[in-house]
């Protein structure tokens, strides 16, 4: 090798050399600040929560069996892709929760066997699901549990609970479509519905889109990159750069800085226009249904969901202290706008399409004393439940076609 052409491969190795030192320093340097940021983090969350109030019981805690649905309910938090309506609980089986093979849950039921046993369809997100509720206490259930205490041999029924966590009205639609597709021919279905809705028309600046919609749109893209097709190099650098790109936005101290250098994100439309379009959606989605129920031969109730940024429930200290944390949060005051805003607009809204099939149980609980929200989100105890139920056992009456002489008792039995 000559001396020139040493020199210049030494020259590159000192360069080389120079590139990984300055790298790893930096690398080295950014941890360092990664690791500080999340550190006072966690200082200032545990001194906060050192210097808290005292906290208000949760409404299971006296439960014995409380401990065992809080395992069931993490354990069971795993959900698979499904083509058009995004994604659906896995198979599971615990002590208080259960997903059959179908990522249905578990609604506890009579089993029927031979001719003439009419299928009920209930959709809705996570409340119809039966977050912080047992197997046997979930809407479906109670129905069920309602249903035979009637001694009626007639009313042969099998329940299906399709609600999953998040799941907005349009995304229920679209599986009851695939039902249909498929084969299914329900005697009647039951849409339970309006906490999703009212979180992603907010999320979104627009009504009838799923929530997280930004993150679907960010896996496909995603997707694109890293799985590309291509073998080149040009794609092979690409790939890599995105995968280093999402490991760059795990740093909670980049976030935070992008929040500061971002500042507000633009705004939405106004409460009360948004409240309206979200009417607008619900009652173009309903139309749509109502074209189903003609075609396939099933009845339809609608039931708009009670919420806690819109009730007018007497709190209990435990709901108080919710409430209190959603207080003064701009998204949240805006939320509880739209929840008072929607019911009123959609009864007059769904009258000439539903009539008495529409269920507006927005007010359910005004002055009721008992305990019935878990969280901020506005899911309910299992001691709601029957009382949900029976704020629609008489239009659920009319479509399954039977009379309950207990008129209005807010039981689901023994639990």
């Amino acid at each position: 090798m000559n001396s020139r052409l040493r020199s210049v491969v030494v020259a590159i190795g000192g360069a080389l050399r120079d590139f990984w030192m300055i790298l790893g320093i930096t690398l080295v340097f950014a941890v360092v600040l990664e690791t500080c940021y999340r550190g006072q983090g966690a200082l200032r969350k545990m001194l906060s929560t050192a210097s808290a109030p005292a906290p208000v019981p949760h409404p299971y805690a006296d439960s014995a069996w409380y401990p065992d649905l809080k395992d069931d309910m993490a354990r069971s938090d795993a959900l698979a892709w499904r083509s058009y309506v995004y994604f659906r609980h896995r198979p599971f089986r615990g002590h208080y929760v259960t997903v059959d093979d179908s990522a249905h849950r578990l609604t506890v039921q009579p089993s029927f066997d031979g001719p003439g046993v009419a299928p009920v369809f209930f959709f809705g997100g996570s409340t119809m699901y039966g977050s912080f509720q047992r197997d046997s206490m979930t809407i479906p259930s109670c129905v069920a549990r309602r249903l035979g205490a009637l001694g009626n041999p007639s009313l042969r029924f099998r329940i299906t609970n399709f609600g999953e966590t998040g799941y907005i009205f349009a995304q229920e639609v679209v599986e009851l479509e695939l039902e249909l597709r498929n084969g299914a021919r329900p005697r009647a279905v039951v849409f339970y519905d309006g906490i999703n809705d009212v979180m992603a028309a907010l999320q979104n600046g627009a009504p009838g889109i799923p929530q997280n919609e930004r993150n679907r749109a960010v896996d496909f893209d995603m997707g694109r990159v890293v799985f590309n097709w291509r073998t080149d190099f040009l794609s092979d650098l690409q790939a890599w750069g995105r995968l280093f790109a999402v490991g760059l936005r795990r740093s909670q101290l980049l976030q935070r800085l992008r929040t500061v250098l971002a500042g507000p994100p633009p705004a939405g439309p106004a409460a009360p226009e948004l409240a309206r379009q979200l009417v607008e959606s619900y009652v173009g989605t309903a139309q749509q249904v109502e074209a189903l129920a003609k075609a396939y031969g099933f009845q339809t109730l609608y039931v708009w969901q009670p919420a806690l940024h819109g009730t007018g429930k007497a709190l209990t200290p435990f709901e108080q202290r919710l409430v209190s944390g959603i207080e003064g949060v701009p998204f949240q005051q805006e939320r509880r706008a739209i929840h008072r805003a929607v019911p009123a607009m959609l009864d007059s809204a769904m009258a000439p399409i539903a009539g008495a099939r529409f269920v507006n149980l927005s007010g359910l609980f005004t002055g009721y004393a008992g305990p019935v929200f878990v969280d901020d989100i506005g899911h309910t105890t299992e001691a709601a439940i029957p009382l949900i139920v029976n704020g629609f056992w008489k239009p659920l009456g009319g479509l399954l076609g039977f009379k309950d002489p207990g008129g209005t008792a807010p039981s689901c039995g023994p639990r």
